[in-house]
């Protein structure tokens, strides 16, 4: 025991002491070690809030060792709330992973690579690897369109002694994108065909009946607006005999929640565009009702009259 060293505090001393090596060999083995380039996953295909399946993107990290001696490391992925691109309030989740599927994020608190998700790696002298790594975007998740980013996202290397503590050699950003497109669903009618057959009364002219549909669910990720279009109902054969009309024009009307669009067709030649002039609020979820009439004009020629009303819901983003 040294004089005035206590044999506790002689204890502390040596243990300080036997870690400095360990430093060393990191500076030593790993000197040239680094991250290739500037690293970011850009998911290449705007995500759809609507689309059944997860949204992904491979990436590649490439890191090198351009020193005289081998450096094993481990690989640490860090982002804040577990991974969360950002756009002004709105928030997207997303995963990274290998492409066997295991997780890979980990807490920026993270301080021991070996208590979290990490990628063993030993690098010779003067050797690359390159990391495939996968980006995740869980299906239907509530997302208005715009760009969307993680500037939390980084890469740790660290070494890892034989012995002893990692050390953290460098962080490195990664940045994570992707665009949230602006898109709408609407479900089909829950009748298919309106039959006018027994609207057509004993002067062969339509009565005035309407007949109606339901769509029971149009949903939009932002505001937008609800289309018609189409055109007369047209006979099938030859022209009409004079004084008798070959074409039957139709009233469509349609709301979807707080908007309407009403189409009038005039003649047979040309199809018709209506839109509503209002647009719904952002992330409307709701039925669209459909009543359509049959207008009167001279009386009609004998044969099957036929037309096709489509409906559209359309972002006005």
């Amino acid at each position: 025991m040294l004089p005035g060293w206590p044999g506790k505090s002689l204890a502390l001393a040596m243990a300080a002491t036997a870690l400095l090596p360990a430093a060393g060999a990191a500076q030593d083995a790993c000197d040239g070690v680094a991250i290739s380039g500037a690293p970011r996953i850009s998911v290449s295909d705007p995500y759809n809030p609507f689309a059944p399946t997860d949204l992904t993107e491979v990436t590649t990290v490439t890191i090198a060792n351009t020193g005289d001696a081998p450096c094993p490391l481990a690989v640490v992925f860090t982002a804040t709330d577990g991974g969360r691109l950002r756009n002004a309030g709105k928030t997207l989740a997303y995963a990274l992973e290998t492409l066997d599927g295991t997780t890979l994020l980990n807490p920026p608190s993270l301080a021991d690579p070996e208590a979290g998700q990490h990628l063993d790696l030993t690098l010779a002298s003067t050797q690359a690897a390159s990391l495939s790594i996968r980006a995740r975007l869980p299906a239907q998740q509530t997302a208005p369109p715009g760009s969307y980013v993680d500037s939390t996202a980084t890469i740790r290397l660290y070494y890892m002694p034989a012995q002893g503590f990692p050390d953290l050699l460098s962080e490195t950003p990664l940045p994570v994108a992707a665009e949230v497109a602006a898109v709408c669903r609407l479900t089909p009618p829950q009748q298919a065909t309106l039959d006018f057959t027994e609207d057509i009364g004993a002067d062969v002219r339509p009565q005035g009946e309407q007949r109606g549909t339901r769509l029971p669910e149009a949903a939009c990720n932002t505001g937008a607006r609800l289309k018609l279009e189409g055109k007369a109902l047209t006979r099938e054969g030859g022209t009409a005999p004079p004084g008798f009309d070959d074409f039957i024009d139709m009233e469509a009307h349609a709301t979807f929640q707080s908007v309407t669009a009403m189409l009038l067709t005039e003649g047979a030649d040309q199809p018709v565009l209506a839109e509503s002039p209002q647009t719904t609020p952002d992330g409307t979820v709701s039925p669209v009702e459909l009543q359509v009439r049959l207008r009167a004009g001279q009386p009609l020629a004998a044969g099957s009259y036929q037309s096709v009303l489509t409906i559209a819901v359309e972002p006005s983003f």
